[in-house]
Parts: C-alpha cells; sequence; structure tokens
C-alpha cells in the first residue's frame, strides 16, 4: 500500500491532476445544488417566454461552444455513443437518433434521459447551434433508445419553454450541472413517442 502511494506522489504532475480535478468536481457540485429540486417546487414547470435564449451567444460564447463541442462530440460522444447503442451504459444517458439534414443519413447522438411517460425531454447543451437541433427542424421524425429499448416519435422544438425550470423538474442534477457547466444556449425540446 505504501508503495503504491509513493508512485503516486512521485507523479510530477499529481499536484495540477489534485488541483484540475477538484475545481471540476467543485463546479458539478455548484451547478448541481443550483439545480437541486425546492420543496415546495410545483409538479411542472411554469412555461415563460424565454426570448432571449434565441440570441446566439457572444464572441465568448461562441468560443467556448466550439471548444466543449470538440470535447463532446469529438471526445465524450466517441466513448459513450457504442456502449448506449449495446445498452451497457447506465440508463442516466440515452441515445436519440435524428436525420442528417443535409445527407438523410441517421445521427446518434447521447443525451441525458428525459424519458417521462409518453414524452421525451431533452435540454440542449447550445441551443439552435446544436447539429440535431438542426436535424430536427428539418425532419422531426426521430428515434430514442433508453436502456435496450428504442421508441420513435415527433419532437417539438419548444423556444418558450423555460429550459431551466425544466432541468428542476427532470431531477437529474449530476447530469444538468455538467450541461450547464459546458453548455452555452439552453433549449427545451419535447419529443412525443408513438404509442
Amino acid at each position: 500500500m505504501s508503495s503504491h502511494w509513493s508512485l503516486i506522489r512521485s507523479r510530477k504532475h499529481y499536484p495540477n491532476d489534485v488541483i484540475g480535478g477538484g475545481a471540476i468536481a467543485v463546479a458539478v457540485t455548484a451547478a448541481a445544488w443550483r439545480l437541486r429540486p425546492s420543496r415546495n417546487q410545483a409538479a411542472r414547470p411554469k412555461t415563460v417566454p424565454v426570448t432571449a435564449l434565441r440570441t446566439p451567444p457572444g464572441r465568448l460564447g461562441a468560443a467556448k461552444r466550439s471548444a466543449m463541442r470538440f470535447v463532446t462530440n469529438r471526445l465524450l460522444n466517441h466513448l459513450t455513443r457504442p456502449l448506449l447503442e449495446r445498452g451497457m451504459w447506465p440508463r442516466t444517458q440515452a441515445l436519440i437518433e435524428t436525420t442528417g439534414r443535409t445527407t438523410g443519413i441517421a445521427r446518434r447522438v447521447p443525451v441525458g434521459n428525459g424519458l417521462r411517460g409518453a414524452h421525451f425531454w431533452i435540454v440542449t447543451e447550445h441551443g439552435y447551434g446544436a447539429d440535431y437541433v438542426k436535424n430536427i427542424q428539418r425532419q422531426p421524425r426521430m428515434r430514442v433508445k433508453v436502456g435496450h429499448h428504442w421508441h420513435h416519435g415527433t419532437a417539438h422544438i419548444l423556444p418558450d419553454d423555460d429550459p431551466l425550470a425544466r432541468l428542476h423538474w427532470l431531477q437529474r442534477p449530476v447530469n444538468d450541472g455538467l450541461l450547464l457547466l459546458v453548455g452555452t444556449q439552453q433549449l427545451t425540446i419535447r419529443v412525443d413517442l408513438d404509442r
């Protein structure tokens, strides 16, 4: 045991790992705390006008979106997508499949599990800038995979729905804390599942 700890301490970048990991943990915890449901919270979030969410983010937001899209699209999604396709990932995550707006090819993206009754709820990280949102605008028919089961449905973009209230209602503090950490612009999408 002592040799194991001495090996860890001997790594030159160990302090940086601890500081970096600690900073990420604090940020995720703080975001999750913001999203915790209050005791007197209503069963459903209020629908309020959120016209500010339609405006694209400024230069700083665009740079953050570009960086975060690289991290999520090129790194994280490549790790989680194959496991979700095989049903080997926890049910905290789900897979959505849209039709590419220019190619017509099926595009699959991991998202937080928003299955609630006959609907699947999505709160996007980058608003209308997300590729799957652009695909939905072109073709709203899509599929959702939760666990081992695929569900067909029709997506509806809800620009007047309050995405923060929706995140509170979904009660996924860890997933949604990360979403707020890396996201630049939130937007609610409701998928009405076929019966």
